[in-house]
C-alpha cells in the first residue's frame, strides 16, 4: 500500500542495570507493529536509546520492515533538544506515537527498574519527548507490563494506593518516591509482557483492516536470535536466552 497517511512514531529501550544491556522485551513488539502499520500506509520512525539501537537496526533487517528514520535519545544528564528538533521538521505528518516498554521517570524525575533501583544514568530520557507530543496534541498509546513504563502515569495513583507492584510507594534509591511512572499517554495497554501487548494491538489492527498478521512463531524465534546477537538479554534472568521477561 502506498504510504499516504502520515507518520507513526514508535519508542522503546529499557536497559538492564547490572549488565548495562538492552532487553528482549520491547524491540520485537515495535518491529511487529511497524510491519502492520506500514501495510496500513503509514511511515514509521523509531526513537530508542543508544543501547537498544543495534538491536532495532538488526531486527529491521531480519524482519524486512521499512523504517524511515531511527532517532537515538540520550540519558538525562546529556539531554538536549536535538531529537525534538528533528521531529519538529515534519511534526505536521505525525498521526500517532506508541511507546512499547519505554521507561518513564517517577514524579520527581528519577527512572527506576522493577527492582526499585535508580537507572537514570543509563536510561534514555524519553519523558520530554512525550511532553512534546502532548503539547502538539499528538495522540499517544503506552504499552507496558510493570508500572514503571511510559503510559502508566494515567493510573499512577491507583497503583500506589493499592501497592499493586513492588516498590510502588518506596524505591531503593535516595529519592524514596517509588518506581511508578509519572508520564501519561492518552491510552494505556497493560500486558504480561510489552511485546505481547504490541502483538495484540497488531493483531487487532490486522483483523479490523483485513490484512495479513505478520507474526509467526518462526519469525519471533528469528527475531529473538537476532536481538540476542545484537546484545539483548532476557529482562528477568539477564541471560542470552530465547526468552522475554522469563517467558520462553
Amino acid at each position: 500500500m502506498e504510504k499516504s497517511y502520515g507518520t507513526v512514531i514508535l519508542t522503546t529501550g529499557f536497559p538492564i542495570l547490572k549488565l548495562v544491556a538492552p532487553e528482549t522485551d520491547g524491540p520485537l513488539g515495535v518491529i511487529v507493529l511497524s510491519k502492520v502499520l506500514t501495510k496500513l500506509g503509514f511511515s514509521i520512525e523509531i526513537i530508542t536509546d543508544i543501547l537498544t539501537q543495534p538491536v532495532i537496526e538488526k531486527l529491521i533487517n531480519v524482519a524486512k520492515v521499512d523504517v524511515a528514520f531511527i532517532y537515538v535519545v540520550s540519558a538525562p544528564k546529556n539531554w538536549n533538544n536535538r531529537v525534538i528538533q528533528e521531529i519538529m521538521r515534519n511534526v505536521h505528518e505525525i498521526r500517532l506515537a506508541i511507546s512499547v516498554e519505554t521507561p518513564s521517570p517517577n514524579r520527581v524525575g528519577v527512572y527506576h527498574n522493577m527492582s526499585g533501583f535508580n537507572i537514570t544514568n543509563i536510561v534514555g530520557h524519553f519523558a520530554p519527548i512525550f511532553e512534546f507530543f502532548k503539547m502538539k496534541n499528538i495522540p499517544t498509546i503506552g504499552i507496558g507490563d510493570g508500572g514503571n513504563e511510559i503510559g502508566f502515569g494515567v493510573i499512577r495513583d491507583l497503583i500506589i494506593r493499592n501497592n499493586a507492584i513492588p516498590f510502588a510507594k518506596k524505591c531503593r534509591c535516595p529519592c524514596g518516591e517509588g518506581i511508578v511512572a509519572d508520564v501519561k499517554t492518552d491510552s494505556l495497554l497493560s500486558a504480561s509482557t510489552s511485546n505481547l501487548g504490541a502483538y495484540a494491538l497488531s493483531a487487532l489492527l490486522s483483523l479490523k483492516f483485513k490484512i495479513d498478521f505478520p507474526l509467526t512463531p518462526e519469525l519471533e524465534e528469528k527475531m529473538l536470535i537476532a536481538a540476542i546477537d545484537a546484545g539483548a538479554v532476557d529482562g528477568i534472568t539477564g541471560g542470552k536466552r530465547l526468552m522475554v521477561d522469563g517467558i520462553k
